[in-house]
């Protein structure tokens, strides 16, 4: 089956995440595990349990003060160490329980959904759903679900990738096919519609096989091969791909006429139903120059960092640069962090990031570093490569002045609203200029949406 489909812009990037093993590293000797006790909305999750409390895996240890919030459970079992506070991006601070590992995984009893699926109705669906605690691009996978009004006509599940160190979707799809096609069933019941679709990387040929024969004979699901420019694999981008619609009508109808969901969330949509119990593990794509055995890692959520390359054979030297989430529009973490919900990839790069491997290459061209060593970063060129990659049409030569003056103008073209930090102004530029990382300051700062309010 030909590619049929890709989008407007964006780039082509190398990809260097390679691994001699297509099977995931089990990772469960971890000594200890953190679970931050996140807030959503207005909505605060306090601690169930206190310091020296025994726990059990897939036990209840936050729970929010009202409805809008998620519970939060233990990947391990064990003793509670500490029931501390954590420092968040934003600036927040939110409980975070750390739980030592006894190492013997002793669980909670299955909480099975009542009932059979066939018969259930969506209400009840959502239900045991908010009850697991499954989470979905960021906020509770329930607070999704109920906010989806009559116009929705399909579910799309997200498995494309663009960024060079992220295959994730591409193991999931081989190993676990099933789990995602029949998690995207189950979620197909719960919203009341027929139609489904399955995006995937046209160039995964197994990936691609494996999907189509866990579907079958069905005619409620299908799947859609996309090209890998970048950023291919973010939300918007494979909307306006698949339907063959703009930017902007593909964010009206996100999660309106059409709701997205992850491949990895759907599987765990999937495990949840069969188990009975919270889907607290996460497989995670661990590569990068300084790492010795790059593969995938199924570890328990709250699994530091440093536990994932240690899983890999270690790491050849001290990390200068750890990026969580792809090298284009992921975030720097530390080694001390931990694996999240959203943790699907992680990359560790030495201090030399210009002539090392192909992915330190390439992460110095995005941040810039490229230029540090020789001679100072460029003044921009008004070459205009940036706005012709721009994936939402955007002038970020332009708005790149601005932030520098500190001068916006109240016109769509100067918006950093629309800016979804994608990275590939960044990878284009003759300059070395890190348009993403510039623009993503303003961003934090509230610095186009403030400044334009106020004129």
């Amino acid at each position: 089956m030909a590619i049929r489909y890709t989008i407007k812009g964006g780039v082509s990037v190398p990809r260097t995440f390679s691994t001699a093993t297509r099977t995931a590293r089990v990772l469960h000797d971890v000594q200890r595990v953190h679970v931050p006790l996140y807030a959503f909305g207005q909505v605060e999750c306090l601690p169930q349990i206190g310091e020296g409390n025994r726990v059990l895996r897939g036990q209840c240890i936050g729970a929010p003060t009202a409805d809008g919030g998620l519970l939060r459970f233990s990947p391990v079992s064990g003793t509670v160490e500490s029931v501390g506070d954590r420092l968040c991006a934003d600036g927040t601070h939110v409980p975070l329980v750390t739980v030592l590992n006894d190492g013997q995984e002793t669980g909670v009893p299955p909480h099975h959904f009542a009932g059979k699926l066939k018969d259930a109705e969506p209400s009840a669906l959502i239900g045991y759903i908010r009850d697991m605690g499954l989470v979905s691009r960021g906020e509770p996978l329930y607070v999704r679900l109920e906010r989806v009004d009559a116009q929705c006509k399909q579910l799309v599940v997200n498995c494309a990738e663009s960024q060079p160190d992220r295959a994730l979707m591409r193991y999931l799809c081989e190993n676990a096919a099933d789990q995602i096609v029949n998690g995207a069933k189950i979620l197909q019941k719960t919203l009341g519609i027929s139609q489904a679709v399955i995006v995937i990387n046209g160039e995964y040929r197994e990936a691609v096989d494996a999907l189509l024969d866990a579907i079958g004979e069905s005619r409620l699901l299908r799947v859609a091969q996309v090209g890998s420019h970048h950023p291919q694999e973010d939300d918007i981008s494979v909307l306006s791909a698949v339907g063959g619609v703009t930017v902007g009508r593909a964010r009206r109808e996100y999660n309106t006429v059409q709701f997205v969901i992850g491949g990895d969330e759907c599987a765990a949509v999937f495990r949840t139903f069969v188990t009975g119990m919270p889907d607290t593990e996460r497989t995670v794509a661990v590569s990068g120059d300084i790492v010795r055995e790059s593969g995938y890692v199924r570890c328990p959520l709250g699994t530091p960092f440093s536990d994932l390359f240690r899983a890999c054979g270690g790491l050849t030297q001290t990390a200068q640069t750890v990026v969580s989430g792809g090298l284009l529009s992921g975030r720097r973490v530390s080694a001390d962090d931990f694996v999240e919900e959203d943790t699907v990839s992680l990359a560790a790069l030495g201090a030399d990031q210009k002539k090392r491997d192909p992915l330190s290459a390439f992460f110095a061209k995005l941040t810039g570093a490229a230029a540090e060593d020789e001679e100072k970063r460029q003044c921009c060129i008004r070459c205009g490569a940036c706005a012709r990659v721009c994936p939402d049409d955007l002038l970020p030569h332009l708005m790149l002045r601005a932030a520098q003056t500190g001068k916006y103008k109240p016109i769509d073209d100067l918006s950093l609203s629309r800016c979804r930090l994608c990275g590939a102004c960044s990878y284009v530029c003759p300059s070395h200029i890190p348009l993403s990382r510039i623009f993503a300051a303003e961003k934090s700062k509230g610095g186009a949406e403030s400044r334009e309010e106020s004129k």
